[in-house]
């Protein structure tokens, strides 16, 4: 009679309170025809989790987890070619944003910040990583991302208190990604005025006015010109945030 031997199969994961993408998390497998071996197999998602001479036995092995990213990922364990596997079974630390160097910048973007958090994922474990600021995209390349820290340049935008998003891909399963908003991170330059021409109006006829200075911003909906308390139509603004054009309505006052 031939005899066979079961497939492993798994009932449980339990997980430590930490999970750093880093690695380092210690987890138990609980289950079925482990059999005790040292050669047990465990991955995690597609990342083995290492043995170490950890304790093993028929129905629970322990290993430590290594570096990746996600959540919902599927644990496995094969001994002698026969595997078992449990479906969104761990769940590595979602990313955390706790600074952003410079916290101000320009309108005009193309700069570089530094955002600082924790459980970004070195970029050899992820399939894509996203970082905005305000709702526009901070790029970066590969070279930039590390596990604590991203270096990106500031799309170009207006407004204060802007929030810092953060998305981790594992792979092509959406279910698997993981984000963070942080809210009020980044603010960009007050505008100035340097100048505005002319410097007297008729008061009897509308007059065209334009203001040199900075940080405007380039979308023209978005700004509002007032002399005096008279509201000064814009009908322009230079590409490069330093100009406004707008016409202002008959009045008088000094």
């Amino acid at each position: 009679m031939d005899m066979y031997n079961s497939a492993p199969t798994i009932a449980n994961v339990r997980l430590p309170a930490s999970n750093p993408t880093s690695g380092g998390a210690t987890i138990t497998v609980e289950g079925a025809n482990f059999g005790a071996f040292a050669s047990v197999g465990i991955t995690v998602g597609s990342t083995a989790c290492a043995r170490g001479g950890l304790f093993v036995g028929h129905t629970s092995v322990m290993c430590v987890v290594g570096a990746g990213v996600g959540n919902r990922l599927d644990v496995s364990v094969s001994v002698d070619g026969l595997s078992g596997t449990l479906v969104n079974a761990y769940f590595y630390d979602p990313p955390t944003v706790t600074s952003v160097s410079p916290g101000t910048g320009p309108t005009s973007g193309g700069f570089a910040v530094i955002i600082r958090g924790t459980n970004f994922g070195a970029p050899a474990l992820s399939s894509s990583r996203t970082a905005e600021i305000g709702g526009f995209a901070c790029a970066s390349n590969s070279d930039s991302w590390t596990d604590s820290s991203v270096t990106c340049n500031v799309s170009a935008n207006t407004g204060t208190s802007k929030p810092v998003f953060i998305k981790i891909q594992a792979d092509g399963n959406a279910n698997r990604d993981q984000s963070v908003t942080a809210a009020s991170m980044f603010s960009y330059s007050v505008p100035t005025v340097a100048s505005f021409a002319p410097a007297n109006c008729p008061t009897a006829a509308s007059q065209t006015l334009v203001i040199n200075g900075t940080n405007f911003g380039s979308d023209a909906s978005k700004v509002n010109v007032f002399v005096g308390s008279t509201k000064c139509t814009v009908v322009a603004v230079g590409s490069n945030h330093d100009m406004i054009s707008c016409n202002i309505a008959a009045g008088s006052g000094a």
